[in-house]
């Protein structure tokens, strides 16, 4: 919940924290670098040529229909990171800290975590320099030449990412929110949902009249070019004049490709919301709160797909060059740049295009977000979940530098393709060509493996090193607010058996101290500097005050079905509470086709149920549909693998 620790009455408390809030950070990562692999290694421009796509398995093009909408969800780890950062304001404010503390730390910690975008996408990051080394390690003439691949460094910092618009979003929400609690205002959850929830809209309302008036401004941007190729919205040093560099830097935010504030302003409101809501008591947290988070995430998705649909089959009719359904197919395939659904990328794309875009993706992400907390939360289920999903949660820990350190997989990649070129017998295979599948999911099991042991072995020393390290160094050191709060916490926390010799030598013991301070110990009941920048594992990740919404030791014990009324709530619960969900599961999971992936939530659910709840008529039912759907899910992949994309005839 609050990544910061608790102090109250004198006493250290482990911190509050959300586990689904945790899972869902570690997911967004999990699935970026999964699809990151997928959209960097695999020949998707192969798979699709005419003579190769009519003889691949159906399920092949399924999953390139999949991959660019999963692509497309960055906002999902914008609207958990605005929730994140929304429940850790409402703890300062309730902890009595003074609202220009409050904004000072917000926009400072916005403005560092901008700079270090910058740095990321231009030097140290996965498309910088460091990546450019590793992505070419089979000739790094192309990366040290004098127009070499170093020349990222340029133009890259501007290009603006999800961690741009997070960074953005902070700032913005800093201040909004600071507005807004003035004269204790903050206490008035209502009125502030219902004002987050209006600026969501105008943000979404104002969005393509915001990006033609940056148009007007600079004629072509985003997607126009200079002269010599350059995108307008990424002037480069040296080579375009200065002032159109620092312009963009004001001009990318409001309308760059990939994800510009305007319309991702409203995905933080969102969070801004769902974070306001977690920030209450418990007590006062209703399963009216998921089932409307469902309602409006269901309306958005759908009649975003709708949308979509509308969309591509305009381009089809209105492009007159080339051949129509391709072009629609390569629109589709532009779903995570957001801001290319617009007319003025291609005159044949309708206006606003972008609406249906915004909700199919953003409505998808509100869904998964509110499925978590439906689960574990509202299940007393924190603990539990908890523990089982370490290996995932430690993906979302230092989530910043795993987006940085994705040059793994172009190491992984160098590799995986030098063993194919040195086996394969057609000599015009190279180092780092794409692949086709089997060496996709090659290179994504040596990444995934290469990320656990980086961060189980970085664990040990809290972190130190990681881009979280640096700027929380830097915050905990500068913003007031924040250093009283880390060296209080210390004062307060139980004193570790460090076992220091002092009777060794100053040297050795001066060494002993330097290695338990790098792995996070707190050495004479104080920290160095640098320390404050460090991450308690012990106290953040393993053993935290997880936050349960139902006390599941509360519910009144299981019932006969005959015995059990409407009326018999316990804690917002009915005795037979999981089996009742693991039945809606189950038949939306069999109905719905886009979320069968429900039908194994409501298998698992169900079981669990049964054995705590006994059997009744819900679980029973549960069980079996779920069972019957994922058989006829298998059934359907098996089928996907043998029959041929070109029985379709439309390729």
């Amino acid at each position: 919940m609050n990544v910061n620790l608790e102090i109250q009455k004198g006493k250290f408390i482990a911190p509050r924290r959300f586990v689904s809030i945790d899972f869902a950070r570690s997911i967004a990562i999990f699935i970026m670098l999964t699809l990151h692999n997928v959209m960097s290694v695999l020949n998707i421009n192969g798979l699709m040529a005419p003579d190769v796509i009519n003889t691949l398995p159906m399920i092949q093009l399924f999953a390139l229909i999949i991959i660019p909408f999963f692509g497309g969800l960055a906002g999902f780890f914008l609207l958990v990171s605005a929730a994140s950062n929304t429940v850790s304001m409402y703890s300062d404010l309730e902890r009595g800290t003074a609202i220009g503390g409050l904004v000072f730390k917000q926009v400072f910690s916005g403005i560092l975590l901008l700079i270090f975008a910058m740095l990321s996408e231009a030097i140290t990051g996965y498309n910088g320099v460091v990546g450019e080394f590793f992505k070419h390690l089979n000739n790094l003439s192309v990366v040290f030449d004098d127009h070499g691949t170093w020349e990222v460094i340029r133009y890259r910092f501007n290009h603006f990412e999800t961690i741009h618009t997070i960074a953005w979003c902070i700032i913005i929400n800093g201040i909004i929110q600071g507005l807004l609690s003035l004269k204790k205002n903050w206490r008035n959850r209502k009125q502030l949902i219902i004002i987050y929830a209006v600026l969501a809209i105008i943000v979404i309302a104002v969005t393509q009249t915001v990006w033609n008036g940056v148009e007007d401004f600079v004629w072509g941007y985003a997607h126009g070019t200079y002269p010599n190729g350059h995108l307008r919205y990424l002037p480069w040093f040296g080579y375009e004049p200065t002032s159109h560099v620092f312009r963009s830097f004001i001009l990318a935010p409001l309308a760059a490709q990939m994800e510009p504030i305007f319309p991702y302003l409203a995905v933080s409101f969102l969070g801004c919301i769902f974070g306001i809501v977690l920030s209450q008591p418990k007590e006062k947290i209703t399963k009216k709160f998921t089932k409307t988070s469902f309602a409006v995430g269901f309306v958005m998705f759908f009649s975003g797909l709708i949308g979509i649909v509308f969309v591509l089959l305009a381009v089809i009719k209105n492009a007159t060059v080339g051949d129509p359904i391709e072009i629609a197919l390569l629109l589709y395939k532009d779903l995570p740049f957001h801001r290319n659904w617009s007319p003025d990328n291609h005159s044949y794309i309708p206006a606003y295009s972008y609406i249906p875009q915004f909700l199919a993706l953003n409505g998808f992400s509100l869904l998964m977000f509110t499925l978590l907390f439906r689960v574990i939360e509202f299940r007393g289920r924190s603990k539990q979940v908890a523990e089982n999903t370490k290996i995932i949660r430690r993906y979302g820990i230092v989530a910043f530098s795993n987006y940085n350190n994705q040059w793994l997989y172009w190491m992984s990649f160098g590799l995986v393709s030098s063993i194919y070129t040195a086996i394969s017998p057609d000599p015009s295979v190279v180092p780092y060509e794409r692949m086709f599948w089997g060496g996709t999911f090659i290179n994504i099991i040596i990444t995934l493996v290469l990320y656990m042991g980086v961060l189980w072995l970085w664990e040990k020393i809290a972190y130190t090193g990681s881009l979280e390290f640096w700027i929380r160094t830097i915050t905990n050191n500068i913003v007031p607010v924040r250093r009283a709060k880390v060296d209080n916490m210390v004062k307060l926390r139980p004193q570790e058996d460090l076992n220091i010799d002092y009777t060794k030598s100053k040297i050795s013991i001066w060494f002993k101290k330097l290695g338990l301070r790098i792995r996070g110990k707190v050495v004479d009941n104080k920290l160095k500097w640098w320390q404050r920048g460090q991450i308690d594992v012990e106290n953040l990740f393993y053993n935290p005050n997880w936050v349960d919404i139902v006390d599941r030791s509360k519910r009144s014990k299981p019932k006969d079905t005959a015995e059990q009324s409407d009326s018999e709530i316990i804690n917002q619960e009915r005795p037979d509470e999981d089996s009742r969900l693991a039945f809606r599961f189950a038949m939306i999971g069999m109905f719905s086709i886009v979320f069968v992936a429900l039908s194994f939530f409501a298998l698992v659910i169900g079981l669990r149920a049964r054995k705590e709840e006994g059997e009744n008529k819900h679980n029973k039912t549960a069980i079996i549909i779920s069972i019957i759907t994922i058989v006829l899910l298998a059934a359907f992949i098996i089928v996907s693998l043998i029959i041929k994309v070109g029985v379709l005839g439309i390729f």
